[in-house]
């Protein structure tokens, strides 16, 4: 796991240090990425204010354009020390929940990533969330591919407040099939979601970030 402390530009094909991209981005420290087994390289990046917007997103791109991309826990870019301490901060946790996840980490893990902070706030027990999780989805929390489909669906459109268009725009489908899915999502749990809408998003959520860690065997 290769963790970031603020976003830069990653080369894994050399050391130097110095300016790239005509100067907008300013590499403080670039070394080759070669993580083997559980070690971890940190890197330390500055960016100039103007740089800061998009960086996470074009890490992103350049991760997904290498043959072998590393794998990236990343803060967000923040002004000052107090900010480069708590993009440190962030990197962190980004990095915990990436662990934690295990077989359903992703490449590029980062702070800004939607949930991601509440779900590291929830994840320092991970055992007391597995069985919550199963208590409030039922058997919705079963490690199926089909009802990793359901949690999905529901989880869109409990996000996108409950709109079968918005859902269906952000999942590519129908906006009947996200209907059609979401009810099976609620049915598979066994009974509505009006009393406890909030924790059926919350557990959701801890499903999307930790996959089989939260989940049990149908």
């Amino acid at each position: 796991m290769v963790r970031i402390c603020a976003p830069i530009r990653v080369d894994d094909t050399c050391t130097q240090v110095g300016p790239v991209k005509g100067g907008r981005e300013l590499v403080v420290i670039q070394l080759p990425l070669r993580p083997c087994g559980s070690r971890r390289v940190q890197f330390l990046g500055q960016l100039p204010a103007d740089a800061a917007p998009g960086a996470v997103e074009r890490m992103r791109v350049f991760a997904a354009a290498q043959t072998d991309p590393p794998w990236v826990a990343a803060g967000n870019p923040l002004p000052d020390v107090e900010g480069f301490r708590r993009s440190h901060q962030l990197a962190q946790e980004a990095h915990a929940v990436a662990i934690a996840s295990g077989a359903n980490a992703r490449r590029v893990t980062t702070a800004s990533d939607p949930g991601l902070a509440a779900a590291a706030l929830m994840g320092s027990n991970l055992d007391t969330a597995r069985v919550w999780v199963a208590e409030v989805l039922g058997p919705l929390a079963s490690c199926t591919e089909n009802d990793e489909r359901l949690r999905e669906t529901l989880g869109v459109f409990l996000r996108t407040g409950g709109s079968f268009k918005a859902a269906a725009e952000e999942l590519h489908l129908h906006s009947n099939s996200v209907k059609y899915h979401a009810q099976r999502a609620i049915d598979r749990r066994g009974r509505p979601i009006s009393d406890d809408r909030l924790d059926v998003e919350v557990a959701l959520l801890l499903c999307h970030w930790y996959g089989s860690g939260v989940l049990h065997d149908e």
